[in-house]
């Protein structure tokens, strides 16, 4: 089985894997064959591309998609995203393809900042009912708009389609923790690393962990509990850590204030925006702020396992005291043979190197070779992660050869 996102260029597969869909399972839609049929490639492009606020996941059989779901949020930074266009065709139902989809398209929530997770489900589909319940999903007790045009007869009718919303599944498999220590790795960065109080965990570079602050001085409606990305990696005594910008959040004046100590939950970290296992490609690492997090933990990862990676990292920062972990970085380049850093700084007067904002011409200018042939990974703000993802799309690269993550506020 394999659940993947739908890349932009798979949008006629994806078009027609919905209308064999609403051909197949119309009362379970609020669309018609009809209405979607007509829509253009323009149209479907749009819908399929994947961005920071939607995406869609799809299981593929090698020529057509045997399921698909489609993941949103409503508004960025809002902490709410839905799930619908939820699909396995008949034939290949029993398979655990259900379960697969709806735990990708939760974990891609996660990713982004997701709080909480709401769908729709006819209250007549047991066993899409039965599905979500064993995703943890459970009933709200709030019921939707009828399904316009979808009664039994043809008729909208509330009684009949009852629809119900659910929620994110509560925090599972929290481990105890404390703070093990606290410290400034840039002006207004500070690095937190947990000790885990007898429990051992392992993961892959890249990942990002849920942590909880069980008595936080500060509090707000978006609570205590965040992900975030692993900035230490598995080779620093098992200890997980992150890295954050301070703001004026709750969740963040308080991890700054709670004293080393403190107790917290944390979750086993999980993800998709990983170290790659192929050692044979040339990789550039593209970080912008605190988006150098993930890289810090890859490389910090290859150094201490003495692995044979080529990696050309460009971190792009406004000024040299923001820059987080950059005296670190540069002993990381002198300890991997094939380390290089590249630091640009678009603000700093006093700063005698590169002072571009990238784009794929700067980044083909730094690395002085063709960017065919190169693997992409790039972190950051969403903006810079979207626009620098975009300009090497446009530049020729495949979607196959750019990975990105982006960084939202909390």
């Amino acid at each position: 089985m394999a659940v993947r996102l739908v890349r932009e260029s798979e949008w006629e597969l994806a078009r027609d894997a919905r209308l064999r869909a609403l051909v197949e399972s119309p009362a379970a839609f609020l669309s018609t064959f009809a209405e979607e049929e007509g829509l253009g490639a323009d149209e479907w492009r749009e819908r399929v591309h994947p961005g920071d606020r939607s995406a869609w996941f799809a299981e593929s059989d090698g020529e057509r998609f045997s399921g698909v779901i489609v993941v949103a949020f409503a508004e960025p930074d809002s902490g709410l995203a839905s799930l619908f266009s939820m699909w396995v065709d008949s034939a290949c139902r029993r398979r655990g393809i259900g379960r697969a989809l709806v735990e990708a398209a939760l974990a891609w929530a996660a990713e982004r900042g997701a709080l909480r997770v709401e769908l729709e489900v006819n209250e007549e589909m047991h066993a899409a009912r039965s599905l979500y319940e064993a995703c943890g999903f459970s009933p709200t007790g709030r019921r939707a708009s009828a399904l316009a045009g979808f009664g039994r007869n043809g008729d909208a009718d509330d009684g009949e389609i009852g629809v119900r919303t659910a929620t994110m599944p509560a925090t599972k498999g929290a481990m105890q923790a404390k703070i093990k220590a606290k410290r400034e790795v840039a002006k207004g960065t500070l690095m937190v690393t947990f000790e885990l109080l007898g429990e051992e965990i392992d993961w892959t570079p890249g990942e990002y962990f849920w942590v909880e602050l069980l008595d936080p001085p500060y509090d707000d409606e978006k609570g205590p509990r965040r992900h975030i990305t692993v900035v230490t990696s598995p080779t620093e005594g098992g200890a997980l850590g992150l890295a954050t910008r301070l703001r004026d959040s709750a969740f963040k004046k308080s991890l700054a204030e709670l004293p080393e100590g403190a107790p917290v939950d944390v979750e086993q970290p999980k993800g998709s925006f990983l170290l790659p296992e192929d050692t044979s490609k040339d990789y550039v690492f593209i970080a912008g702020g605190i988006g150098i997090t993930p890289f810090r933990s890859m490389l910090r990862y290859i150094a201490d396992k003495g692995l044979d990676y080529k990696v050309t990292l460009i971190y792009s920062n406004r000024d040299r005291e923001s820059t987080a972990f950059l005296d670190e970085l540069e002993e990381l380049e002198r300890a991997i043979p094939g380390m290089r850093l590249v630091c640009t700084m678009t603000q700093d007067d006093t700063w005698d190197g590169d002072t571009r904002m990238l784009d794929a011409d700067v980044v083909k200018d730094i690395l002085g070779a063709d960017l065919e042939s190169f693997q992409f990974m790039i972190a950051g703000p969403p903006q810079m992660a979207k626009s620098v993802q975009d300009s090497l799309l446009e530049a020729g690269l495949s979607e196959e050869q750019v990975a990105a993550d982006s960084f939202s506020g909390y």
